[in-house]
């Protein structure tokens, strides 16, 4: 007599539950990206209208106290308003954007989701199959409100939320690992650029209407 020894092959409902949880990890992991994301743009956003002030205040002192030769008092009328005008723009925009209540929102998210995937893990699907599908039904169906009450993440949020992370069923491309450089980069020459040309401009202006 021989004993069958072939492992009891898992329930489908077991590949739906880790497919399901996948998808919620792999969210939660793009919502706290775009969390950082945001905050690291609400941070250098006021930073640089700070600086930006302070160098428009330098430069009405210098062209009050040491007024130059070459340039007329319209002229620098007019350079003052140019930067007034500039500030005035940049401000309300930054302060459409709503950086810092943006992010606020994807962590309300990205903690909900902790929850779902807490719930998930609690499903046992060897005692009651009627209950677990009951309970995977509900935390799917939580996960969609979830998701439709907020704002999506970004498809970059997504990849860098995935780069250097080994072991994942979602392996970076190689298009992905572009992107996500790229992106870094562009985001660090804005930043550096936004530090650097103000004062620049403001020792340029100065040595060329000394």
């Amino acid at each position: 007599m021989t004993v069958n020894s072939t492992p009891p092959q898992p329930d489908p409902f077991q590949k739906a539950r880790e497919a399901l949880y996948n998808r919620i990890w792999f969210t939660r992991k793009a919502r706290i990206q775009s969390e950082k994301r945001l905050l690291q743009n609400d941070f250098h956003a006021q930073l640089m209208l700070q600086l930006f002030s302070a160098y428009s205040i330098g430069l009405s002192i210098y062209l009050l106290k040491f007024h130059a030769a070459r340039l007329s008092d319209d002229a620098a009328n007019v350079t003052l308003i140019v930067v007034s005008v500039l500030l005035f723009g940049i401000a309300p925009y930054i302060s459409a954007r709503n950086f810092k209540g943006r992010a606020e929102e994807f962590k309300t998210v990205y903690v909900k989701l902790q929850t779902l995937l807490d719930d998930l893990n609690r499903i046992d699907w060897t005692s009651s199959i009627e209950s677990a599908h009951l309970e995977y039904e509900m935390v799917e169906k939580e996960y969609a409100r979830t998701l439709a009450s907020s704002e999506n993440h970004l498809e970059i949020d997504d990849a860098v939320s995935r780069f250097g992370v080994t072991g994942i069923s979602r392996p970076l491309s190689k298009r992905e690992c572009i992107a996500v450089i790229l992106f870094f980069s562009r985001r660090w020459f804005v930043w550096i650029g936004g530090y650097i040309v103000p004062p620049v401009f403001f020792v340029v202006y100065s040595l060329f209407f000394k």
